[in-house]
Formats: structure tokens, C-alpha cells, sequence
């Protein structure tokens, strides 16, 4: 800044700039699973498609935000033109979620939910890319509908009317919510974007798979991430126990006793979370290898998960080989295909080799009754093309 400061005054028409340029994934967690399973419908949506500066970029916080709306306008159509006809007070999502039990809704039970209100409401709501985008990006790490529901209230003012709360938006202030408002609103997005891109429920069909099988066979998820680093999910189940340790004082003390059975809940809901995570790490660790290692003078250079920062002049060197990152693991390698083959070999590493056939896809464990594995060809549509990312000019931005 003093040397902009100093250009200002005197002869010079330019001056060496240090600011580093903050580039930004779009929708990192979807991207890596676009490429993940090839999915080309939502890779279009997230800018791995060939572009130039006179396009457009791709937004997908505003794509589902449009979605939305015109969710919410066809179930309005639909009620209305079947009066008759009892519709239910759900929507049931291309994906079962995770369930939102009665009593974490900290809302009034004599309030009563009513459908066709809520999507009347809802159909005003200025559905904005800032509302939206907090609940939208937390899906591909497995967020619960209630955490979904608790980013939207965070952007609400709350207020009391009866001993009831509810929630006044600040750009549409004569619009009251409840809590139940914001659930139904993140089922929606929850359909919404399963029915856009259907292949991703396949995608979380299989990973659940893999979970449940290894909980039920009571071994850790093992997979090596693309930067070599071997991640081992194994999440034990706890217990709590009071203790009293004075005779002569009231106090007690809850501890969390461990076991060595694996809490089967946490290790299917945190498989995908964790997956993804370690292909951002992974990209992250591949990218700044290369990017540093070619120049020792290269030292600008810093990352917060998916944001990049570097000098002005490194900008398109950064990108293009961040492009490389992923068609090295996604579309030259088809990652996927060795995280199914490492978990293979990790059930047999505990069994032996008799355990899995591959032909029938059978694991079999003493007499115990026979598990399917997956079949990972199910969930990948080919690959990204390699040309389609080399030539997109907003895989950051």
C-alpha cells in the first residue's frame, strides 16, 4: 500500500504490487464429487465446462435458489388443482436424510404445521444466494436437515408472540416463519437437488454401503487419499457413567467410557464428510507441491481449504495447475475406482483372501450370513473430459 501511496506522487505510471489475489472454488464439496463419479450435468453447473472471459460463470447457489422457486410454485399448482386430495405434510426427498426428531424443533407443539401456508410464505421469501448458501453447502458433508435449518434462523431476526418464538426476515419483514418453515425449506433442498441430480443419491447409496458393511464386519474405513496420506476412519461407540467420588459431598462426575465396538451411526454419517475432505486436502497438498516446487522464488503463497491466494502475476499458473490436480486424479486415474479397490483389499487384509469374491461380489466370514459389496460401476458416468476442465475459466474465481 505505501508504495501504491508513493506512485501517486511521482513519475512512475506503475508500481511492483505484493497483494496476493484471493481465488475461490465454486462449490468446492460438489466439485469433487461431479468429478467423483462423472456426473456431467452437475460438473456443468459448477464451471468444469469449456468457457472464456465473454461467459457467464456458473453459479450454483443461485441455480438451486431458482430451483427452488419453482419447486415451491409447481407443489402450490399442485395442491390447489387437487383440493380434494390429501397431499401429506412432507416432502419426501430422492435421498432419506437424516431424520429431524419433534423435540429438537424448539417450537410451541399447539402451533400447528400447515403445508400449502408454509409454501405460500416460502414463494415470497426472497430466496437470495446469501440465504441459500450456507444450508446448500454443508450437503456434501453429510449436514443433518436440522443444521441446514439452524444456518437458515442464524440469518433471521427471532422474535416472541405468545410464548412462541418464530422468525422475521430482514428483507421481508412481513413474513413470520416458524421453525418447521425452515425445516420444510431445507427438505426442499434436499429434493431439489437430488431430483436435478439423481446420480448423486447413487453416489451416497454406495458410500453408506461400504459403511454399513465395514461397521457390521467391526473394521475401520481405510482408503489412501491421491496425495498418498492412508486416512482410517474408526469412530468407537461411548458410554457415560455417573460417578460419586465423595461420601461426604453431593458432586458428581460423568465420564465417557470408550469401547471397541464401532458406533455405526457416526461411521455412515461421517464417511462422505470425510471423503471429500481428504480429496480437498489432498488437491490442496498436490497443488502447492507443484506450485512451490517450481520456483524457490515462489513463496507468496497461502490456502484456506478451498481458497487460494498468490501474487498477481501467478494467478493463471496457480489455476492451470490446479486444473492438472484434478484431471490427475479424476479423469486420467478415475479416483473412485482405488477407493473401491482399497477397501476391497482392506477386507481381505482382515479376512484373507478367501473372504471377498470379486466375481459375485460376495463377502463371506466364517457363517456368518453373506454382504453384497457395491458395485462402484454403478455410480460413475464416465469422466469429466479432461478438455472440458483445461478449458474452463472459472474453476476459480
Amino acid at each position: 500500500y505505501r508504495k501504491y501511496k508513493e506512485s501517486l506522487h511521482n513519475e512512475s505510471t506503475y508500481y511492483y504490487s505484493n497483494f496476493p489475489i484471493q481465488l475461490d472454488a465454486t462449490c468446492n464439496g460438489y466439485q469433487h464429487l461431479a468429478l467423483l463419479t462423472g456426473d456431467d450435468s452437475l460438473a456443468k453447473e459448477l464451471n468444469f465446462i469449456e468457457s472464456n472471459t465473454n461467459d457467464i460463470p456458473k453459479d450454483f447457489y443461485t441455480f438451486v435458489a431458482i430451483k427452488l422457486k419453482e419447486f415451491f410454485q409447481q407443489r402450490i399448482n399442485e395442491i390447489h388443482s387437487r383440493p380434494s386430495t390429501d397431499l401429506g405434510n412432507e416432502v419426501k426427498s430422492s435421498v432419506e436424510p437424516e431424520s429431524m426428531k419433534e423435540e429438537q424443533i424448539q417450537e410451541n407443539p399447539k402451533v400447528k404445521w400447515n403445508e400449502i401456508e408454509s409454501l405460500e410464505k416460502l414463494s415470497k421469501l426472497r430466496l437470495s444466494r446469501k440465504l441459500v448458501k450456507p444450508s446448500i453447502m454443508i450437503k456434501p458433508y453429510n449436514a443433518s436437515l436440522y443444521q441446514m435449518s439452524n444456518h437458515f434462523k442464524e440469518q433471521f431476526t427471532e422474535i416472541q408472540e405468545n410464548k412462541i418464538r418464530y422468525f422475521i426476515s430482514p428483507s421481508n419483514p412481513d413474513l413470520k416463519f416458524s421453525e418447521k418453515d425452515f425445516y420444510f425449506l431445507s427438505k426442499s433442498i434436499d429434493k431439489v437437488i437430488y431430483n436435478e441430480f439423481p446420480k448423486l443419491n447413487k453416489f451416497i447409496s454406495y458410500l453408506n454401503k461400504i459403511a454399513i458393511i465395514c461397521t457390521t464386519l467391526n473394521i475401520p474405513i481405510i482408503w489412501a487419499a491421491p496425495s498418498g496420506l492412508n486416512i482410517n476412519q474408526y469412530y468407537t461407540d461411548s458410554q457415560a457413567i455417573r460417578l460419586k467420588p465423595f461420601t461426604n459431598k453431593k458432586i458428581t462426575y460423568s465420564l465417557m467410557i470408550g469401547n471397541k465396538k464401532l458406533y455405526r451411526a457416526k461411521q455412515i454419517r461421517a464417511l462422505m464428510p470425510n471423503l471429500i475432505h481428504s480429496l480437498d486436502a489432498s488437491s490442496l497438498a498436490l497443488l502447492a507441491s507443484e506450485f512451490l516446487g517450481t520456483d524457490e522464488k515462489l513463496n507468496n503463497f497461502y490456502s484456506i481449504h478451498d481458497c487460494f491466494g498468490v501474487t498477481p502475476a501467478n494467478v493463471s499458473k496457480l489455476i492451470n495447475i490446479l486444473k492438472l490436480v484434478y484431471i490427475n486424479i479424476y479423469s486420467k486415474d478415475q479416483y473412485i475406482l482405488k477407493f473401491d479397490q482399497g477397501i476391497k483389499q482392506s477386507i481381505i487384509h482382515y479376512f484373507g483372501e478367501n473372504a471377498y469374491d470379486d466375481k459375485t461380489k460376495k463377502i463371506q466370514i466364517g457363517n456368518n450370513p453373506a454382504l453384497i459389496f457395491p458395485d462402484v460401476l454403478e455410480v460413475i458416468h464416465g469422466k469429466i473430459a479432461s478438455q472440458n476442465i483445461l478449458n474452463s475459466r472459472y474453476v476459480l474465481q
